[in-house]
């Protein structure tokens, strides 16, 4: 029932949506020369102009607030940028020291970066990393308190706190914010990735997954937990370090349990196949394998709501979820209580 609540008050703030504001940002940098481009958090560009004497100015009209990065030339990514309820964003300063300012976002991740600026001086001083690693996260936390209903909040919510939340806590979160918002982008993925980790939590019924292994013929997920008592379904990648630590783990508890009815059902999130059967080969990962060599674009992670690996889901022969990222000594554990 909140999934259908959620569904339709996107839906109704779409069509309440007001009619598209423009955005100006404009400024002066130090030195700067060539192009200048507003873009997207994926780095795709929203538009461009060129910077004339240092001087530039950027236009963008949109039906949502925009939250997006400053770029000179092909990769220099130099500044943040959030447009809300202030429409004309003003930056100053150099591409090394940008200086952005307009409204309570900008100023809270102006806050942020001279905090976060502070801290580093005061580690590379020598401070005893806890003290100060302490007073940073106070700092934040009172940051978010006093920005939890503007831009900034929204985006830390979305790309920071939304990735320790459980799918419902992630949905309830969405239906709280003020309608603008809600329509973002980067709000509406965050709730789909929300919807399909409730798709994938325990007691669900576990999702199919069809991809090649190593040597190119088709598995089929279905099959082997059909074959097996318990499954573990393995999020990993060669390139990985957590990932290569739970090896020997998982090595362990194959050798130990494979013959009881235990299989594993990796999935690799590599994009060179050369280092995907590399390491399966070097880290005698013996057990089902298979990849679409897509990295982050693997179909299966976005079934499965995996934005960040390791990930594992253990699944009976009937294909039900009893048990989600268990790392370290905890799989084991579970195994023995489940086959002895």
């Amino acid at each position: 029932m909140k999934r259908l609540m959620f569904v339709a008050l996107a839906a109704l703030t779409m069509v309440a949506c007001n009619s598209a504001q423009t955005y100006t940002i404009e400024g002066t940098l130090d030195g700067a020369e060539g192009v200048i481009a507003l873009t997207d958090l994926r780095g795709q560009t929203i538009v461009e102009t060129e910077i004339t004497d240092g001087a530039f100015v950027l236009t963008h009209k949109s039906e949502t607030p925009v939250v997006g990065y400053l770029r000179v030339g092909e990769d220099q990514f130099f500044a943040a940028v959030y447009a809300d309820d202030v429409k004309d964003i003003k930056v100053s300063g150099s591409v090394e020291e940008p200086v952005v300012e307009g409204g309570p976002a900008s100023e809270a991740a102006n806050q942020q970066i001279q905090f976060s600026a502070k801290a580093r001086a005061r580690l590379m001083a020598g401070e005893d990393p806890e003290g100060v690693y302490a007073e940073y996260n106070a700092f934040m936390e009172k940051l978010l308190a006093d920005n939890s209903d503007n831009l900034y909040g929204v985006m830390q919510f979305v790309n920071q706190e939304s990735y320790s939340m459980e799918g419902q806590e992630i949905l309830d979160r969405i239906a709280a914010l003020p309608a603008k918002y809600q329509q973002m982008a980067e709000v509406v993925r965050l709730g789909e990735r929300a919807q399909a980790k409730l798709n994938v939590a325990v007691g669900k019924q576990c999702i199919d997954i069809v991809a090649p292994d190593a040597e190119g013929n088709e598995l089929r997920l279905s099959d082997v937990y059909k074959a097996n008592k318990y499954t573990l379904i393995d999020f990993w990648a060669s390139w990985c370090g957590p990932c290569m630590g739970e090896v020997p783990y998982l090595v362990a508890d194959y050798a130990k349990y494979h013959e009881l009815g235990f299989e594993i059902f990796g999935v690799s999130l590599d994009s060179n196949k050369e280092a995907w059967i590399n390491a399966i080969k070097t880290k005698e990962l013996v057990w089902k394998n298979v990849s679409t060599v897509q990295g982050w674009a693997e179909p299966a992670a976005a079934d499965y709501a995996v934005s960040a690996i390791p990930a594992n889901f253990l699944v009976d022969s009937e294909g039900t979820i009893v048990a989600t990222d268990l790392r370290g000594e905890a799989l084991g554990q579970k195994l023995e209580e489940l086959l002895k």
